[in-house]
């Protein structure tokens, strides 16, 4: 998703379900995690920002499925934990 869309991948760790609009084909941009300080902070240079959901990416999420809790984060690892750099490296290293 992060190449159809031009996340970084800090901000795609602290995106969650309410920061995609479906029907606008907008994601807001409002937070990213911070490995250093295990913390959410505000994006890099401290903006916000809304970038398009393009048709692959919307595609994506759309086949995702929805968890209950309608704040969770959109990828979480398979825990149930935050999705982070370092999980990231355990599920997609060769």
């Amino acid at each position: 998703m992060a190449a159809f869309v031009g996340m970084r991948p800090a901000e795609m760790y602290g995106l969650r379900w309410p920061d995609i609009d479906i029907r606008e084909d907008e994601i807001r941009v409002e937070r990213q995690y911070s490995a250093s300080t295990r913390s959410f902070e505000s994006p890099k240079n401290g903006r916000t920002r809304t970038i398009v959901l393009t048709a692959p990416a919307k595609a994506g999420l759309l086949s995702m499925p929805r968890p209950v809790d309608g704040d969770a984060m959109v990828f979480r690892g398979r825990k149930g934990g935050i999705l982070t750099g370092r999980t990231q490296h355990y599920y997609w290293h060769r």
